[in-house]
């Protein structure tokens, strides 16, 4: 089969599976946008962010459940944590929610498939597109990284594909292009912004200024329409989260894990907030815990560590093969070092995976994707017998599981980064 036709087979296939999967998938973290949007067009920019002291509970405002069930929405309801020129944006689209829901359901599995074709260009530029693109869908579909992000119809596909884009862009001398992608995905999730600093180490002047520029137009735009004191909460939002560890499956933080072992009598437990039968049943819920101010410094610790150890690896890489390896680590290793770090946060490296097959040949390059498959998969976690575990001892399992599998593939890819590709 020719290699374009093949590729589309694939893509195609995997638009078509994704709609049909996730057709009754609940999208709560898209929900949150719109939500937020709905706010600010009604005059209530009060009600944009959840306005809490102490901890980050990852509950909504509490005006927002009413709201919801008086239109007859159910399940879980998850508050808006993005800058707020998303929200404002939402706001002027009057999109309906079932208009925005059924355009990301199309869009995100082709962000996602045109981001493996893009990490292919950098990762394993010599595998056939369909036989990179294949083994990257299948590990997104059976693991809670893709799976997830799906199911929510998470804005991080957005911010995953644009930070390939940005990466693959500036390896391939349209470094104006990446610095702009680059910006734009910080403009979403704060923490893209640390690879502008790769740039900076590299000497990529015209795609660190590209960055500035469009961060800079972006950020005084969020303002301008928006207003300051509305960004004032946000950074509020932001400031709870950085103090905030928090134990749920789907958390693959370091600090989640290493902090609610160190204080297990601190944590306190927050109930979901949910709609429905859910709610009426008594639904989920996880831990949290305010970060000790030891514990917290010892962790901006680590993490600082962890970006200088980055750079300087970027520092001392010989060529493009070492960096294309080097880029999944330093997703990984600062995804891993951050406060909260879902599981669809690790988007990006994943999108990488398939370079195992380039590095380690084919046999033991699958063995060690259906590895990482297995023990991030859904699928195979709720067909494990832990009936003797509490719902605190299962999420730990699950979580520590997760964190190992990320942790191994990242050093796995700092391991190859100098094998042929």
């Amino acid at each position: 089969m020719p290699r374009q036709a093949a590729t589309l087979l694939l893509a195609a296939a995997f638009v078509v599976f994704s709609q049909s999967l996730f057709a009754a998938a609940p999208s709560a973290d898209l929900r949150a946008l719109w939500l937020a949007g709905q706010m600010l067009a009604e005059g209530r920019p009060d009600l944009v962010y959840p306005a809490e002291i102490g901890v980050f509970t990852m509950r909504p405002p509490p005006e927002w459940l009413p709201w919801l069930a008086a239109r007859g929405h159910s399940g879980e309801v998850f508050p808006y944590i993005y800058p707020p020129l998303w929200a404002w944006l939402a706001a002027r689209s009057g999109l309906p929610f079932e208009a925005l829901e059924s355009a990301a359901r199309l869009i995100n599995p082709m962000l996602l498939v045109a981001m493996l074709l893009l990490a292919r260009r950098l990762a394993a530029p010599a595998m056939h597109p369909a036989g990179y693109l294949a083994p990257g869908l299948a590990v997104f579909a059976l693991t809670t990284v893709g799976s997830v992000a799906l199911h929510q119809n998470q804005p991080q596909i957005l911010v995953a594909f644009l930070t390939v884009l940005a990466v693959e862009r500036a390896e391939h001398g349209a470094p104006r292009l990446a610095g702009a992608a680059l910006a734009l995905a910080a403009a979403i999730k704060l923490y893209p912004a640390f690879f502008a600093l790769v740039f900076l180490i590299l000497g990529w002047r015209r795609a660190l200024g590209a960055f500035v520029i469009t961060g800079g137009a972006l950020a005084a735009l969020s303002v301008a329409v928006a207003g300051w004191p509305l960004h004032g909460e946000f950074l509020s939002v932001l400031a709870r989260i950085s103090d905030t560890a928090m134990l749920t499956k789907l958390n693959y933080a370091l600090e989640s894990a290493l902090g609610i072992f160190l204080y297990p009598g601190s944590v306190q437990t927050v109930l979901a907030a949910e709609l429905g039968a859910d709610a009426d049943a008594g639904g989920g819920g996880w831990l949290v815990l305010a970060k000790p101010a030891a514990l917290a410094f010892g962790l901006r610790l680590a993490q600082v560590a962890g970006l200088v150890w980055m750079l300087w690896l970027f520092r001392r890489a010989r060529s493009r093969l070492e960096r294309a390896a080097l880029w999944p680590f330093g997703f990984i290793l600062m995804s891993m070092l951050g406060p909260i770090a879902w599981s669809y946060h690790y988007l990006a490296p994943v999108a990488f995976a398939p370079m195992l097959l380039a590095r380690l040949g084919l046999e033991k390059g699958l063995a060690a994707l259906a590895l990482f498959t297995l023990v991030l998969s859904p699928f195979v976690l709720g067909a494990l017998p832990l009936e003797t575990l509490d719902d605190t001892g299962q999420a730990r399992l699950i979580q520590i599981l997760g964190i190992t599998a990320l942790a191994g593939l990242g050093l796995g890819f700092l391991a190859l980064r100098r094998h042929g590709g």
